[in-house]
């Protein structure tokens, strides 16, 4: 059975890097894959995937090499359908209390650190059941997101859920929940991501963090990583294309005064 890369990179005492894929596109995975990628974050919560082209690029993961991982709403439903689907890592955005964190763990995981319910993945339907259940314990990456004022008002107890192994941020809305949309560099926003960096890593939680294309993002993300982030993610499909897109118009475009 496949061993998730976000674990085996931190064994190595190095951070895992990642892209968040974004589009119904397996292909995107491959690439991911080739790049030498250690995951995606295949985006459920956000756009239109449906269920089957998760499975899909979940597929295209385990074929590739790369870890595959989602981020889902917090419905058990959602989360018990993308486990058996063969995601290795989970992500569940927006979660302010506790007790919303400690909903997710009891849906990803079995008895008895939560209520999963008993069902092998196709590609796992050869493994003798107890190999299956220790790899879903052991492989499973579990982790939620920060991005309200809400949420960091509850940031000590959400991280000391035990099951949760991973705390993310999210500047985006943290911007807009703090009074400074549109503006996730904002020092209000950058104060409260490194109190949930703090508060997690206390709590002896992983941290993972997000740096999309943007004049800083390169800097910040060497910044965390050799303050040993365990994981990062380098931007989504679209924000990669964009960026690259534009850069080599950029370089092409031949100056007016040339002319």
């Amino acid at each position: 059975m496949q061993q998730n890369r976000l674990k085996l990179a931190a064994r190595a005492g190095r951070t895992a890097y990642g892209m968040y894929v974004t589009q119904p596109a397996p292909a995107l995975v491959e690439l991911a894959a080739q790049t030498g990628l250690d995951f995606v974050r295949i985006d459920a919560y956000h756009g239109t995937m449906d269920s089957e082209t998760v499975d899909s690029l979940i597929r295209t993961a385990y074929a590739g090499g790369i870890t595959p991982t989602v981020r889902v709403a917090n419905d058990p439903v959602q989360i018990l359908s993308v486990l058996e689907q063969g995601a290795m890592g989970l992500t569940v955005p927006d979660v302010e209390s506790a007790e919303a964190a400690r909903a997710v763990v009891q849906a990803a995981r079995y008895p008895p650190r939560g209520r999963r319910e008993i069902s092998l993945p196709v590609r796992m339907i050869g493994e003798p059941a107890e190999a299956y259940f220790r790899w879903a314990d052991e492989e499973l990456v579990v982790s939620v997101q920060i991005e309200s004022r809400a949420g960091l008002d509850a940031l000590d107890e959400i991280v000391a859920v035990d099951g949760l192994d991973m705390v993310q941020s999210g500047r985006q809305d943290l911007a807009l929940s703090l009074g400074v949309p549109g503006q996730p560099s904002h020092p209000r926003v950058l104060e409260a991501e490194e109190r949930i960096v703090q508060a997690a890593w206390k709590a002896g939680k992983w941290v993972s963090l997000h740096f999309p294309p943007a004049p800083d993002a390169l800097d910040r993300a060497r910044a965390y990583a050799q303050r040993g982030a365990q994981c990062i993610t380098i931007g989504g499909d679209v924000q990669i294309l964009f960026q690259a897109l534009g850069e080599r118009l950029a370089a092409l475009r031949v100056p007016e005064t040339a002319r």
